[in-house]
């Protein structure tokens, strides 16, 4: 055997004589080279020239059966085998499988087709037992924030579990695929395609049924219409956004005229307002509203259906009672509104003005009364009712415009006589119905 002056200290080498074994550091080499201490090749590196390697299976120089290898000026680690590079380690410390320039920690890459060439990283327990399984940890500062974990159930199918850190560790349960394809959230025991324990959520898009419709606002049953009310003034109905209703019941009363106002001779008198009109769309539904209290009948308003809707189209009920006495001392008393269907009139009263009819009635206010000072008085009528409708409007619009009549003002006092009492406003109610 022949050592180089390479091997400072030869003593320190010993070669079995019997069986071909070299021992360096220790005198009883139990392979072909046992090393005991560190083992380093100072060879030089180049960008043009990779030198350095271990090789095995007897590969030359250059050819690389099995190896590893220093590569890229000696700062790149290179694993091969069958004469192909398998693994690098970079320069920065990542690590590629199938690439010679990973891009992240680990990055895999295969370039060939057939069965299974997807299945790039397989994660196993050989632990064959209920419960066991892989996961795989994802954190920060050596604190898990995420797993995802494929574990053998009870039953011997596997599931895969997802899991997130909230408040506290460890991280807790969130969502489960079971091996029938069951997606859990919220649930670790789906019982459908997709069981959600907790608020499901559609921003935009709405959710799609086998029938190929898409809703995209909750549909509510007919048994439980929505309603809207109109109190006063002008404005534009709509339907609730984003559903539109199979059709709609508008109800809807004008405004009650006022009782008439008491006094003398008829000269002192003071007729009732008229009330006004409620309308719904254009020309669509008409409710006029009654006519004030006078020496007479004060008759109710008139109501219309126009083109499309079916339904009632009621005359409001008139005031009556108006009185007139020849003699002191008589106490008249005014005449009675009429009511609507909302009730709610004005009453006549003797001695004392009319009463106002309910507010949003539609209803006529009562007729005022005389005080019995003078002959010759006159107690006048209550104010006739709105006209009213019930009707059906089908594949509605989704907007209408809208006007809800004013109640008509009582009659001013005259002379010996008392105020008549306002004609209720009216009102218009829509009831949304839906499949």
């Amino acid at each position: 055997m022949i050592v180089s002056n390479k091997l400072k200290n030869f003593r320190k080498i010993c070669v079995k004589t019997v069986v071909p074994f070299v021992g360096i550091g220790t005198t009883s080499p139990a392979v072909k080279l046992q090393v005991a201490g560190e083992i380093r090749n100072a060879g030089d590196y180049s960008s043009s020239a990779d030198s350095v390697f271990y090789s095995f299976n007897g590969a030359s120089a250059g050819t690389v059966q099995a190896g590893i290898q220093a590569v890229g000026s000696g700062q790149n680690l290179r694993f091969s085998t069958a004469n192909s590079e398998r693994l690098r380690i970079d320069s920065s410390g990542n690590v590629g499988i199938g690439t010679t320039s990973p891009g992240y920690k680990l990055n895999i890459v295969a370039d060939t087709s057939g069965a299974n060439t997807n299945e790039l990283l397989t994660l196993s327990n050989n632990a064959a037992t209920i419960g066991t399984g892989a996961s795989i940890n994802l954190g920060i500062l050596g604190y898990t924030m995420g797993k995802i974990e494929g574990l053998a159930d009870a039953s011997g199918q596997g599931s895969l579990r997802f899991y997130t850190y909230t408040t506290a560790p460890p991280v807790t349960e969130k969502m489960r695929i079971t091996s029938a394809g069951n997606v859990g959230i919220g649930t670790v025991a789906p019982g459908q395609k997709l069981s959600v324990a907790g608020v499901i959520e559609s921003t935009t898009g709405g959710i799609k049924f086998p029938d190929g419709t898409t809703q995209t606002a909750a549909v509510r049953s007919a048994h439980i219409p929505t309603v809207q009310k109109f109190t006063s003034g002008s404005g534009t109905y709509t339907t609730p956004t984003g559903i539109v209703p199979l059709y709609i019941r508008v109800r809807m009363v004008g405004g009650g005229g006022g009782g008439g106002g008491g006094g003398i001779d008829g000269t002192t008198t003071s007729a009732g307002s008229n009330g006004g009109a409620s309308t719904f769309g254009s020309s669509l539904l008409t409710a006029n509203g009654g006519y004030g209290g006078v020496t007479g009948i004060a008759g109710g308003g008139t109501a219309s259906l126009g083109t499309g809707p079916i339904g009632l189209a009621v005359t409001g009920a008139s005031g009556t009672g108006w009185m007139a006495n020849n003699s002191i001392g008589m106490f008249l008393t005014g005449g009675v509104g009429g009511a609507s269907q909302f009730g709610a009139n004005g009453a006549g009263n003797p001695n004392s003005s009319g009463t106002s009819a309910g507010a949003n009635s539609g209803s006529g206010g009562g007729g005022g009364g005389t005080n019995g000072t003078t002959s010759y008085a006159y107690a006048l009528s209550g104010g006739g009712a709105g006209g009213y409708i019930d009707a059906i409007i089908t594949n509605p619009a989704l907007t209408y415009g809208y006007t809800v009549g004013a109640g008509g003002a009582g009659g001013t006092a005259g002379t010996s006589g008392f105020v008549g009492g306002a004609g209720g406003s009216g009102m218009i109610i829509i009831e949304e119905f839906y499949q």
